[in-house]
């Protein structure tokens, strides 16, 4: 089953315990652990460079740009400056803080 950007969104919204489960599965279970450090990195709130934030991950520019997109499709992320800097959306965030 894949569940599209509306899908994504309303469970965001209505069960955020359960989107945390779900965004592994809709990105796939080998890619989850470089999505989970992806957002770990970025959970301060501020703008990053997505530079910066592939050499942590440990990706190529492209690809973190690729990852960046598909979170920011979702809502879980903010990408600026044409794809140079991200930022965690408040909700998710809130979310990863368990409050």
């Amino acid at each position: 089953m894949l569940l599209n950007s509306d899908s994504l969104g309303l469970i965001k919204e209505l069960n955020p315990s359960l989107f945390v489960l779900v965004l592994p599965v809709c990105c796939g279970a080998d890619k989850s652990n470089r999505v989970d450090e992806f957002l770990a990195y970025i959970a301060d709130g501020e703008y990053h460079a997505l530079e910066e934030v592939a050499e942590r991950v440990g990706v190529t520019p492209k690809k973190a740009l690729r990852l960046a997109r598909f979170l920011s499709e979702y809502g879980f992320i903010k990408l600026e400056g044409g794809g140079r800097r991200v930022k965690i959306d408040a909700t998710t965030k809130k979310i990863l803080d368990g409050t």
